[in-house]
């Protein structure tokens, strides 16, 4: 089996479970949002970015081959996630950020 590859039901459950994830982590987004209307659109506006653009549908292109070569990964070892907001609002919180307060992501 190609490196770059995973079997097929693997591939299949990973992907449907990345699909649940998404759609609980965006109601729960969304429902933090609505008390806030005027997030809403930039919100949604990052959202349909990731629908268009995502590391996850990277090819076998010289540039990723080149990247995992230099780096001694494989193809299944790459990682992309979001934080989910609830869980930045908890983190934001918990260090005591606040509304004068400065983040630099």
């Amino acid at each position: 089996m190609d490196e770059y590859e995973l079997p097929f039901f693997q591939r299949l459950s990973l992907q449907w479970q990345g699909i649940v994830i998404a759609v609980v982590l965006r109601a729960t987004d969304l429902l933090l949002l609505l008390p806030r209307p005027r997030l809403l659109k930039p919100y949604l506006g990052l959202w349909w970015q990731r629908i268009l653009w995502t590391p996850y549908r990277a090819r076998r292109t010289f540039e990723i081959a080149r990247a995992l070569q230099a780096s001694g990964q494989q193809f299944r070892e790459l990682m992309y996630g979001e934080t989910p907001l609830v869980t930045a609002l908890w983190f934001l919180r918990k260090a005591g950020v606040g509304r004068g307060s400065r983040v630099v992501d």
